[in-house]
């Protein structure tokens, strides 16, 4: 079987007429800058005749019916491309590297060797085997108006072995390339190459180290191998491992690698003396990006919500032309990387990735949305870090006004939950057409084949290489190293208790509960059944150990908390009184309503169990308002109610925690639940001094104080008085508590609008217009 080389000469300038004279065409030396070499008349290289439809060495088979000849783009016959493929046996070659042109055949679905000049292509591409280049330097045209892109292919071994292991796990080997027939070819950009070669010259360096002490024993001598991409050798069976075996393979590698990094350092010569220019002043130009930042290194990104840091592990570059053969382009580099965070029972890796976009001249360093870590950045993030690391966990704080309570666990799991649920909504109203007619689902097809060439050396490092997980015992916040506090986010995960919704925090606006330690004296209720509540609440939320023993149920874990029922008209302190027990025990306030429970009696059930769960992890306090779909009596013409009723009944029972019901139907209750509650609590209609002491410390809370003098005005004392008799005469006024909250609201609002201070005359304003109300809503119920 011949081996066979392909080598394409040089092209020359297209003005130039073609002629028969192909020794003159490729003779001619080009620009040092195309990265074509010269060559002599007697080159080796020199083309050989046009065939179609032949092979050279191979002999053409009977019956055999030549194909058309192939066609350009616009459908005409292309001139023939003239065969460069030589058996090598007698050339040799100081270089140890070939070069050749590619163009992408969208018909094959893969590149196939071309003459830059014509770009016709052939039908049929060789096989590469040759044992004395080491690799190829391809020039890839896309179609016939691109521009040439340099890539690296056809590694010879050990080579091959050596980039693919090294670079992939540095985070820039490239393209795989699969063609139809099924052989795979390893590339990698120009520039990919230049970003990985500090670390090939290190691992050069470590081979002709080993090569000159010869005094690693065999199995060293196996995993250093192994560690290089020899990967036919096994460690465990070094019996039948010679180490005259290793020592060649080490030989061939050095001889191949010297070759191929001093090929890189010469072409890439000029771009390393620009790049350290560059860094040395400060001003840095678009196209020497991707060859400024690197694999380990420690950036800050430039974020609306605060700045971050992270170790990157990779560079990507992009680029778009919006039609060829036009000059411009889109193009972006991609710095990828990884920094920490809370995953709700430990701690975790996160990838980030940060774009810069295409400039012209030179911007500064300091400037770019990607910058080198500095020390005091690291100083600036680490402060905030520690923040981020003290709230690993759950804890009950405020952002911009709104009680919140972080819980990166709970976050998780309700986007899980809601993107199932999404699923199976978008999963049933696909299954049926506008007419209600199921419509099974579509079957799967093959994947389509692609008409454009793959983008060149798009770095994918493995998640071994670019991920590091940090596997710390759950709940232990000290295990993070201080080292690492830079590295952490801007923001933590929580739940909002006043929107009732999952969302994200900044950090900065996180601050402590400011607790209202006057909520439960606030309270109007009779002093007996306030000492009542206090002590039970107080003793279900102690531990066992200072409580002592309850009490428990005949089966384990069943029962155990507080549930109390508040029945009462509406406005008489129900919803307050969970209120100021929350306040009192400083803990969260969860609060559910009617309209937050699904009617199915299933999905009640499991969002009654996801409510309580929540209530217990948080240690906080559960308020169901106007529990009355639940409770209602149950019938025997209402099967769908029953099943609410059931459901309620079964999570209620379990629950360990503190849960408060309120409602204004008590004689709807069923009776099941008689035995259920804690406590009932009955609220009656507040009379003349339950009236008096709301209206008393609401005005408080809007700044005034109540003097007993009619006489004394805000003058004599500098400050906002109301006198008691006025308060006195509201309390006469049949109002509930909430409305009297309403009114003192309204009537400050209605001061503030005129610029003015509240008054006894605004209070009058809106207190008439309530009257009215009422009346006016009385007479039309009557009616």
């Amino acid at each position: 079987m011949h081996k066979f080389f392909r080598r394409l000469s040089r092209a020359v300038t297209p003005s130039k007429p073609r002629d028969d004279d192909y020794q003159e065409k490729y003779s001619r030396p080009q620009s040092i800058h195309d990265g074509w070499r010269p060559v002599t008349a007697q080159s080796p290289f020199a083309p050989k005749p046009a065939q179609w439809n032949s092979w050279p060495g191979v002999p053409p088979q009977q019956g055999f019916v030549p194909a058309p000849p192939p066609q350009d783009a616009w459908g005409q016959p292309a001139t023939p491309v003239v065969s460069h493929y030589h058996d090598h046996s007698n050339f040799t070659n100081s270089n140890h590297f070939a070069e050749c042109a590619e163009i992408w055949d969208r018909n094959a679905n893969k590149w196939v060797v071309c003459d830059p000049n014509d770009l016709p292509v052939f039908n049929k591409q060789p096989e590469w085997k040759d044992e004395w280049n080491y690799f190829c330097v391809t020039k890839r045209f896309s179609d016939r108006l691109s521009q040439p892109r340099p890539v690296l292919t056809h590694f010879a071994e050990p080579l091959q072995r050596f980039v693919v292991n090294t670079c992939s796990s540095f985070g820039v080997w490239g393209n795989t390339n699969v063609t139809m027939d099924g052989t795979q070819t390893h590339e990698i950009e120009m520039g990919q190459a230049f970003r990985a070669l500090k670390k090939m010259k290190e691992r050069l360096e470590e081979v002709r180290e080993v090569l000159a002490s010869d005094s690693k024993e065999i199995k060293e001598l196996v995993a250093f191998s192994r560690s290089l991409g020899h990967m036919t050798v096994d460690e465990s069976d070094l019996v039948d491992t010679p180490k005259s075996e290793m020592q060649q393979f080490l030989k061939n590698l050095e001889k191949q690698l010297c070759v191929f990094v001093g090929y890189l350092d010469e072409k890439f010569k000029p771009t390393a003396e620009r790049l350290a220019s560059a860094i040395r002043y400060g001003y840095m130009e678009f196209d020497l990006l991707p060859y400024y930042f690197e694999r380990g290194q420690e950036v800050s990104i430039v974020r609306p919500g605060g700045d971050l840091a992270m170790k990157v592990t990779q560079v990507n570059v992009s680029e778009s032309f919006m039609t060829p053969g036009e000059s411009h382009g889109f193009h972006t580099v991609s710095i990828e990387g990884y920094g920490y965070n809370w995953e709700g029972s430990h701690w975790g890796s996160v990838t980030l990735s940060e774009r810069i976009y295409s400039f012209p001249g030179t911007q500064e360093l300091s400037k770019l949305n990607v910058r080198m870590l500095t020390d005091e950045k690291r100083e600036q993030l680490a402060a905030r870090g520690k923040l981020y690391k003290d709230l690993a966990g759950i804890y009950y704080r405020t952002c911009n006004g709104d009680r919140i309570v972080i819980d990166r666990s709970g976050y998780l799991k309700d986007q899980t939950q809601m993107g199932r649920s999404k699923r199976d909504k978008r999963r049933r109203r696909d299954s049926y057409d506008d007419w209600g007619r199921y419509v099974p689902p579509p079957q799967p097809c093959p994947p389509p084949v692609p008409m454009a060439p793959p983008p060149i050396a798009s770095p994918i490092a493995s998640p071994s290489s670019s991920v590091e997980s940090l596997n710390w015992s759950p709940w232990d916040p000290t295990v993070l190293d201080d080292c690492l506090l830079c590295f952490l986010p801007t923001e933590v995960y929580g739940y909002n208790l006043a929107k009732k919704d999952w969302a994200v925090f900044p950090l900065e606006a996180i601050r402590p509960v400011e607790y209202d330690r006057r909520a439960w004296d606030h309270l109007v209720l009779d002093a007996e059944v306030k000492t009542l509540i206090k002590g039970l609440v107080e003793v279900t939320t102690k531990s066992v150990a200072e409580s002592g023993v309850l009490v428990n149920d005949v089966i384990a874990r069943k029962g155990g908390g507080l549930t109390a029922v508040l029945y009462g008209p509406p406005g008489t302190g129900k919803t307050l009184t969970a209120e100021a027990v929350a306040e009192l025990l400083q803990r969260p306030l969860l609060v559910v309503g009617s309209s937050d429970l699904p009617r199915e009696p299933s999905q009640m059930e499991d969002k009654l169990n996801y409510t309580l769960n929540l209530a217990t992890s948080w240690d906080a306090v559960l308020l169901i308002d106007e529990a009355d779909v639940f409770l209602e009596q149950r019938s025997l013409h209402e099967i769908e109610r029953n099943a609410l009723v059931s459901a309620a009944l079964r999570v209620l029972e379990y629950h360990r925690g503190v849960v408060f019901l309120t409602t204004n139907r008590i004689k709807v209750f069923d009776e099941a639940f008689l035995s259920r509650f804690s406590i009932a609590i009955k609220y009656p209609d507040l009379n003349k001094g339950g009236r008096y002491l709301i209206w008393s410390r609401f005005l408080e809370l809007a700044g005034y104080k109540i003097v007993a003098s009619p006489f004394v005005t805000n003058d004599d004392l500098n400050e906002k008085v109301i006198p008691r008799k006025s308060i006195e005469d509201l309390a006469e006024k049949n109002f509930n508590g909430r409305t009297i909250k309403n009114l003192v609201r309204t009537a400050q609002a209605l001061a503030l609008s005129a610029n003015m201070s509240l008054t006894m005359d605004h209070i009058h304003v809106v207190v008439k217009a309530q009257e009215k109300f009422l009346e006016d809503f009385a007479s039309e119920r009557r009616n």
